[in-house]
């Protein structure tokens, strides 16, 4: 069996299945072929297909609330710690497969998308020469200063390129930082990254963000409504930077496959790995830790 995300093929690719996604599948199979069945969906195209593309998530999950509300109230205190110990997953029968609003959901969206970036060769090297013609703090490694112009590298592109509001929510310089982000208008579907000769990477994106601000702001085409917390934490010694992108508390739809929130990371970390670290570090002065935003 073989299920391929062209967006994540290092993932999803297996030559067998493990027993919770493959409840998962089935659930699936269970509520599409429903769905097809349905008169009212089959008669009108258009709603079938929002249905099978995003309405599944929701009534997955909408159906896993009503299981554990229901678990709770029947099961008692003391078969509930001993379930818990247990930890092994339901057999699923042939008879369970139609019943999806009884049982429980394994696979539902999750609440935190991470990605982690980590210093090259080539980073360390470009970065040597500006550290060394600037003035920098004493007794700081080529680390901290890597870390430092990501971390403003990172704000440029979600406040300048994404044109995304930002408003800090925890700070603990240089190591961490958390932003509740916000946008109402799509701005990083079709973007794209062959430039001009001559033509910066970072001004190319910028052209194409002033004309989406043109042509996307108030279209109900590009229309989302995006809120989420970004959230950035480093290593100790400053040698790796994780990224974690997480929905606002009781947004259980918030990180599902198709979402605003998901779509704006994946995309995020598809513009990194095209900009060049070098472009930011030449045109980079260093500044205190005080005197970032």
């Amino acid at each position: 069996m073989c299920v391929q995300d062209p967006f994540e093929l290092n993932r999803n690719v297996a030559k067998s299945v493990s027993i919770s996604n493959l409840f998962y599948f089935r659930q699936c199979l269970v509520l599409a072929a429903q769905a097809c069945s349905d008169q009212e969906l089959t008669s009108q195209p258009e709603k079938l297909y929002d249905y099978l593309l995003f309405g599944l998530a929701d009534k997955l999950v909408a159906d896993k609330i009503v299981a554990d509300k229901r678990s709770e109230k029947d099961i008692p205190r003391k078969q509930q710690k001993m379930e818990n110990v247990d930890g092994q997953p339901p057999v699923v029968e042939e008879t369970q497969e139609t019943k999806v609003g009884e049982v429980g959901v394994y696979r539902t969206p999750p609440l935190e998308r991470s990605h982690v970036i980590t210093p090259t060769t080539n980073d360390l090297k470009c970065l040597r020469s500006v550290v060394l013609t600037n003035k920098t703090e004493n007794g700081q490694s080529i680390y901290y200063y890597w870390l430092v112009c990501y971390v403003d590298t990172i704000k440029d592109v979600l406040t300048q390129l994404y044109a995304l509001k930002v408003e800090l929510k925890e700070s603990e310089e240089p190591k961490h930082y958390k932003w509740l982000i916000s946008i109402s208008y799509d701005t990083w579907t079709g973007r794209t990254f062959q430039r001009g000769a001559g033509q910066s990477f970072f001004a190319h994106q910028l052209q194409q963000t002033i004309e989406f601000t043109k042509t996307r702001m108030g279209n109900p085409q590009y229309a989302v409504n995006l809120r989420g917390y970004f959230s950035l934490q480093a290593r100790e010694d400053y040698k790796e930077l994780r990224l974690d992108v997480q929905p606002l508390q009781g947004d259980l739809l918030g990180l599902q496959r198709n979402s605003p929130l998901t779509r704006l990371f994946k995309a995020f970390k598809n513009l990194l790995g095209n900009y060049s670290f070098k472009e930011k570090a030449s045109t980079w002065k260093f500044c205190a830790t005080s005197d970032q935003i």
